[in-house]
């Protein structure tokens, strides 16, 4: 085991999922474009900014410096600015034709996901739910029965008719008929608002057309006022003019009419219905396959799915169910105020928001409690009602396993979806891997621990993608944010978002850049388990050599072109080419020269054919070879995962201080992301305009251009890139000047004073 390399290692970063993926063909050849992963994130790591440790090696040095700076004086100060601003508006594209050219957006590629199939509702109608539809059915046809609504009209508006007939006469006779006309629409309108929803007679009214309750109210004047039909047939003006405005302030009344005090018999036979429908909901449970594919339902939707069972119905009969249906998912708490969730109810069971744990896509990830003397926490996360949410719940439901992450519910609000997730309490892989690797680089980690740790967390992932697998499953996004830690340091597996039954056969492209395998960047090919295989290759590599073994990487260039490169150098190495970094220069990487198992290892999960690599589960086979079962892993990442969240926080002070001190002291100076930004786009336009293949091409697409232009547009590029490579100096000259200061505020002092005892528990 000697010759494995345990020293170096890698910086996790949290690699960009590739939703922004296209194709373009040259000569009949499909390139897979991925230049829109080329976001650096920064690693948890890097103490106090990668800047702190890479001071001259991470300025590419330009050949004659000072000859540059020298032409630069004479160079037009509004060429220099308007290339500038050129820049700040466009993306450099790595290995395209052509002038810089402003960046374009990918269309988004639509990922496919296999629609849910048809929820089968007849599960849902058991006998108490058709025995309180037919309770409704029959409660409506005798209300319409028995309910007189003109009389109930007539008896409620009669006071009405007598202010309209006592103001027919006197002094002032027109203005004394139109108060009475205004005050018989109020009447009407603070009738429907006192009855309120609930009642019998607003809900006979309910979708009825102007023609119909016109109908009702002419029959209540008639009957208020005891006139025959050869009377009604010659009604007068104002009395035509008070039932127009009685219709009027009747449906004005029924506008967000409040539901008042007292409940008709339709309501409560629909209410009867409504509890009928959660209590079938709530027998199945709310991840029953059934709950789970009604999740995305419409109410449009929902009605036409019912009426294949029951036939027509009125929409309040659908209307019920509907609310059965979100009652069976529980309720959302909410502060009314900042609209912040506070709490939810699943299954009766009230739990409480503690604090946010992170943030996903759809919002905040939360960590909720149940009540004493369990106290059961999950992780609240917020999910679209969207076929791809409810494809991952299903998946997730389906390979439900002891390594992988467990939904203990679903809570649904409007079209918002919350699945209560297992609490891995030991967090993401990611982290933990970062916290190691801090550990380790600051001394209080020896490198035999290390490699232990890591060897145990990888042989744990690949048992979870193993286990995963054996489900008929395919995960299409394994890296190690995807993989989280129980309390005693077992790998469990979750983030199915992008997961499928394995026989689908779709081919889009999804996953992060790094770790995609080659088959999936080809256009028209199918991801298999075996795609699972070489991510968890690329993942392995990288915990337990301490670097990605097609990694593009130029120490000290953050290029934007790094992403798309290694994906291209993993399609180099099946084809067993060379394979290229972003400076030009070439590598081979030769997995047999690797310390046994290792090399078994390796040459497996990175096999060229898809057909002949390496299971997870023969991965994690071979790594229990060389596992220390005897060794405590959860006292160890214990230990790093406190020492490294200590020293983020630092870091998070140092910074949040020094950029404060910075805009304050050197204003001039730009800022640190805006510097790293510039850099990496000017050092990969002077790469391309010195480049003689680049310039050809250039020239081919670009008739009228010379190469007189293209050395004036690179001596522009280059003068560009000196002045960054000084503010980038300039920072890191004034950060070091400021640092003494920083480190003796309070606020970084405070977490500074708690770092010598998690020191000393290492020992």
């Amino acid at each position: 085991m000697s010759n494995i390399n345990t020293s170096g290692r890698p910086e996790f970063v949290r690699s960009q999922s590739l939703p922004l993926i296209k194709t373009e063909k040259n000569e009949g050849i499909e390139k897979l474009d991925t230049q829109e992963t080329a976001k650096i994130t920064r690693s948890s790591s890097q103490i106090f900014s990668p800047e702190t440790t890479k001071t001259d090696s991470s300025l590419s040095k330009l050949p004659e410096t000072a000859q540059l700076e020298k032409e630069i004086e004479i160079t037009p100060p509004e060429t220099i600015l308007s290339m500038s601003q050129e820049m700040d508006q466009s993306q450099l594209r790595p290995n395209q034709m052509g002038e810089v050219q402003p960046h374009v957006e990918a269309l988004p590629v639509q990922v496919e996901h296999p629609a849910p199939p048809a929820p089968n509702f007849a599960l849902l109608l058991t006998p108490e739910v058709k025995e309180a539809h037919m309770n409704v059915a029959k409660t409506i046809m005798s209300v319409n029965n028995n309910l007189d609504v003109s009389l109930s009209l007539a008896n409620h508006l009669h006071d009405s008719l007598e202010n309209l007939r006592a103001a027919d006469s006197g002094f002032g006779r027109d203005a004394k008929i139109a108060r009475a006309l205004d005050q018989s629409e109020e009447s009407a309108k603070m009738l429907m608002r006192h009855l309120g929803s609930n009642s019998d007679l607003s809900q006979v009214l309910k979708g009825k057309s102007d023609a119909e309750i016109k109908t009702f109210v002419t029959q209540a004047l008639q009957k208020s006022m005891g006139y025959s039909d050869k009377e009604m047939a010659k009604l007068s003006t104002k009395k035509q003019a008070w039932i127009n405005r009685t219709v009027a302030g009747i449906k004005a009344g029924m506008v967000r009419q409040p539901a008042g005090e007292t409940k008709g018999q339709i309501v409560r036979a629909l209410e009867g219905l409504e509890r009928a429908s959660r209590q079938s909901f709530q027998t199945l449970g709310n991840l029953h396959p059934l709950s789970i594919q009604c999740l995305g339902v419409t109410p449009q939707e929902l009605k036409t799915k019912l009426e294949e069972h029951m036939g027509h119905n009125p929409p309040e009969i659908f209307a019920a169910i509907g609310k059965g249906l979100e009652g069976a998912f529980g309720t959302v708490h909410e502060n009314p105020d900042t609209y912040q969730i506070t709490g939810i109810n699943h299954n009766g069971v009230e739990y409480n928001v503690l604090r946010e744990l992170g943030r996903g896509q759809c919002g905040a990830v939360l960590l909720i409690q149940g009540p004493e003397p369990e106290s059961k926490q999950f992780a609240l996360k917020p999910l679209d009602a969207d076929p791809r949410a409810i494809n991952e719940l299903q998946i997730q439901i389906r390979a439900e396993s002891d390594t992988s992450l467990k939904i203990g519910g679903v809570v649904k609000q409007g079209n918002q979806v919350f699945a209560m997730i297992e609490l891995a309490s030991g967090g993401e892989m990611l982290d933990n891997l970062n916290f190691i690797n801090k550990s380790l680089t600051d001394g209080h980690l020896s490198q035999e621990d290390a490699f232990k740790i890591n060897v145990r967390l990888g042989m744990g992932a690949a048992q979870a993608l193993s286990d995963f697998h054996e489900k008929g499953m395919i995960h299409r996004d394994v890296k190690p944010q995807n993989f989280f830690l129980s309390e005693s340091g077992k790998a469990l597996l979750g983030d199915m978002g992008e997961a499928l039954p394995d026989n689908t056969g779709f081919t889009d492209t999804v996953g992060s850049g790094p770790y995609l395998a080659p088959e999936v960047t080809t256009v028209g090919e199918t991801a298999k388990q075996s795609s699972d295989n070489w991510s968890l290759g690329i993942m392995l590599h990288e915990m337990l050599m301490g670097s990605h073994p097609f990694d593009a990487t130029v120490v000290g260039r953050n290029d934007p072109a790094t992403p798309g490169m290694t994906a291209d150098n993993a399609v180099r190495f099946t084809k067993g080419e060379l394979m290229t970094r972003v400076d030009g220069s070439t590598f081979s990487v030769d997995f047999s020269t690797y310390a046994p198992p290792l090399d078994q290892l390796f040459q497996g999960l990175f096999h060229a054919d898809p057909s002949q690599r390496m299971t997870a589960t023969e991965a994690a086979h071979i790594l229990s070879t060389i596992n220390d079962s005897d060794f405590d892993i959860s006292s160890k990442t214990e230990k790093c995962r406190n020492y490294g969240k200590n020293q983020e926080k630092i870091e998070k002070a140092v910074n949040q201080v020094l950029e404060s001190k910075m805009a304050e002291v050197h204003p001039e100076i730009p800022h640190i992301e805006v510097i790293n930004r510039d850099l990496a786009r000017y050092e990969r336009a002077v790469v391309n305009y010195a480049d003689p293949e680049f310039r050809a091409a250039d020239k081919l697409q670009n008739k009228t251009r010379t190469d007189e232009q293209l050395d004036q547009m690179l001596h522009e590029y280059q003068g560009a890139l000196v002045t960054w490579q000084n503010h980038k100096q300039n920072y890191l000259q004034a950060k070091q000047e400021l640092m003494p200061e920083i480190m003796q505020t309070e606020q970084v002092k405070a977490l500074t004073d708690q770092t010598p005892a998690l020191i000393q528990s290492f020992h």
